[in-house]
């Protein structure tokens, strides 16, 4: 993988196409390429041509013109998202440090050269490859930086977070709070029993006795 700053690319598909022609048929090649920096700018082209690696070259000089800068928080995204590009559809979701990149395929080279390293995804709907990726994008260029939500909103960085259990820097998932233990001086305090508790339980006893009849002797 190339370092920070320097761009490094991958092949996300290839597709050979075959055209019917006069004396025959001709054969060109249709490459999906995706460029990033590792540093949180990426971006994905096509190149078509005869070959694969002018396919490829072309594909990744496309990329280039299409980079977009994908705002992160640490090693994660800052929120949940979700994307779609005609038939394919993309949820993307901010995980805990250490969690790697959850995802396949398209998505996992997208995220990748964006420089997240810790994510969780589901992509749903069609499994194309070319629309999982346009869609992974989208759902990039669709995410909020944090720093620039809390000015407009008048709040501090902490506060617009609070709802992400990932957000802070190098947070871990807030335990459940531990219920308070119970005051030893109501557990040894005595249970007042009530009128109407003492009642039922002098009914309960005449119709106890009731129900036992004495045994005759001869």
């Amino acid at each position: 993988m190339a370092k920070k700053n320097q761009l490094d690319d991958k092949v996300i598909y290839i597709n050979r196409v075959s055209k019917a022609v006069a004396g025959g048929s001709t054969f060109s090649f249709s490459t999906m390429v995706a460029v990033g920096d590792n540093d949180g700018s990426v971006g994905i082209g096509i190149g078509q041509a005869d070959e694969v690696v002018p396919s490829i070259q072309k594909g990744k000089a496309a990329a280039e013109k299409n980079m977009i800068k994908v705002p992160r928080l640490n090693t994660t995204i800052p929120h949940e998202i979700e994307a779609k590009h005609d038939g394919a559809r993309v949820f993307l979701k901010p995980a805990h440090p250490g969690t790697g990149v959850i995802a396949g395929g398209a998505v996992r080279a997208v995220v990748e050269l964006a420089g997240i390293n810790d994510i969780l995804s589901k992509s749903l709907g069609s499994d194309n490859s070319l629309n999982i990726a346009r869609a992974t994008i989208k759902a990039l260029q669709n995410l909020r930086d944090p720093h620039l939500v809390a000015n407009l909103r008048g709040k501090t960085l902490d506060e617009i977070l609070s709802d992400n259990p990932y957000g802070g820097p190098d947070k871990a998932p807030e335990e459940e709070s531990e219920q308070e233990p119970a005051d030893p001086a109501d557990e040894d305090a005595p249970v007042e029993s009530t009128g109407d508790e003492e009642s039922e339980d002098a009914a309960e006893q005449i119709d106890d006795e009731e129900e036992v009849s004495p045994v005759e002797t001869t």
